[in-house]
């Protein structure tokens, strides 16, 4: 039990920085580079990037410089071909995973692009909400069992590892129940800002799971088990009527976006309701040297004020709690606005950024260790 005081133990001498050292895309990009809706990144040992894009269907890579190198995979259901989603992009030694949820498989190519095979991806063991890096050769997944029942009151997912041919080799954990989702009459229904189980994985065999709306951490170290509860102090925040009207108005932008129907906006505009408190954290991802790294949400003011810089789908701030190996809390670290790291390699974060018209990049920030 690693139980931290609200303060970190970082000073201004020796707090960690991050520093922008990579990036490809934006709002001027061509070709490969000009991406529509990137899902997922990773490295590998020789610093090439690979670059899921779903819209195009297809993984682009390029050198640690930027530049454009080949292309992985294209649109279809063929053998080697891919579909529509893309749940990720994963390195796993000499291959690249790409779970492909359409056409219910994980494809394998080699790092330079062949393909290998892929496994089936079996619905009845449950749906795969999420995949994260993978242990051995397989990756891990969180996976909802299949009902039309409410997620309130249903058991917690699993976090399962892969196995040989598709099958779920071991379970690693089972998460806290989500909150944020029930089925009424047939229908999702949303609690905004109900607690949500969150969780990372890293290609070490480390596993942290959690419950947004506290700062306790279970860690998992492999065939050990539970072997570390991290907590910190935290205060409770009520979820104002001003917070509710913003979180209102953006989901409407957001359906107006997509051309839904207005009379079906404010049908799930109507059907969502809100928690009493805000949750404490957003997401929780591992980072270098062995740390745990926890962005919190954005803060009261913020929501209430944010206009139509607040997301509905990522409220998340750039303001993240970092903790070393050991769980003892060390203080913050500030990304720039909308950086979203999803992949620790080395001293680096590699993650994903959208401008002011939500134009995507792949960014790479060093983290500075004093």
């Amino acid at each position: 039990m690693v139980v931290n005081p609200a303060d970190g133990t970082w000073t201004d001498a020796t707090a960690w920085t991050v520093a922008e050292v990579f990036a490809i895309g934006g709002p001027d990009a061509q070709g490969p580079s000009a991406f529509g809706d990137v899902s997922g990144v990773d490295v590998d040992a020789e610093g090439n990037v690979y670059v899921a894009d779903d819209q195009v269907e297809t993984v682009q890579v390029f050198d640690s410089a930027g530049a454009w190198q080949f292309s992985i995979g294209g649109p279809g259901e063929g053998p080697g071909e891919l579909r529509r989603t893309l749940a990720g992009l994963f390195v796993a030694g000499d291959e690249v995973l790409i779970p492909n949820l359409s056409n219910q498989r994980v494809s394998r190519f080699t790092l330079r692009g062949e393909f290998v095979g892929s496994d089936g991806v079996d619905f009845g063991q449950g749906y795969p909400l999420r995949w994260g890096a993978p242990r051995g050769e397989h990756l891990v997944a969180q996976r909802r069992p299949i009902s039309d029942t409410s997620a309130r009151t249903a058991p917690g997912d699993a976090i399962v590892a892969g196995g040989d041919g598709g099958s779920v080799a071991d379970t690693l954990a089972v998460l806290g129940t989500d909150q944020s989702v029930e089925i009424v009459g047939g229908a999702p229904k949303i609690h905004q800002f109900a607690p949500m189980p969150a969780w990372a994985t890293s290609t070490d065999g480390r596993l942290v799971t959690a419950l947004t709306d506290t700062w306790r951490f279970e860690v998992y170290e492999g065939s050990n088990g539970l072997v570390r509860v991290i907590s910190r102090p935290f205060k409770r925040t009520g979820v104002s009527e001003a917070i509710k009207q913003v979180v209102r108005e953006r989901l409407r932008d957001m359906y107006r976006a997509q051309h839904l129907p207005p009379q079906i906006s404010e049908q799930f505009v109507g059907a969502m309701d809100f928690a009493d408190v805000l949750p404490v954290f957003a997401s929780v991802v591992w980072g270098p040297a062995g740390s745990l790294w926890v962005q919190e949400l954005l803060s009261a003011e913020e929501l209430a004020d944010g206009g139509a810089a607040v997301q509905v789908e990522d409220m998340g701030s750039r303001r993240w709690g970092v903790f070393d190996a050991a769980g003892r809390y060390l203080g913050i670290v500030e990304f720039p606005e909308r950086f979203v790291p999803i992949r620790a390699v080395g001293e680096r974060f590699y993650g994903i950024t959208r401008d002011e018209l939500d134009v995507q990049s792949v960014k790479a920030y060093q983290v500075v260790m004093h």
